[in-house]
């Protein structure tokens, strides 16, 4: 079977399109993978550094046992 001048060859762009896809697809869940995970290590560093209630209430009563 002949192919006519006007008739172009599909399966070359599906492909084209399917690897668009794949790659958007990636690169989205890097994407989504890398906020997380920012979003959980920003989490864990607000908490570094804090003291408890208990301690600072008996900073402040004097019970503690640096005096």
């Amino acid at each position: 079977m002949e192919q006519r001048p006007g008739d172009r060859d599909t399966s070359n762009g599906a492909s084209l399109v399917n690897a668009a896809w794949i790659l958007l697809a990636i690169g989205i869940t890097g994407a989504v993978t890398m906020l997380a995970t920012s979003w959980l290590r920003c989490d864990q560093y607000n908490s570094l550094g804090t003291v408890s209630h208990d301690w600072r209430a008996d900073q402040r009563l004097g019970n503690g046992q640096n005096r």
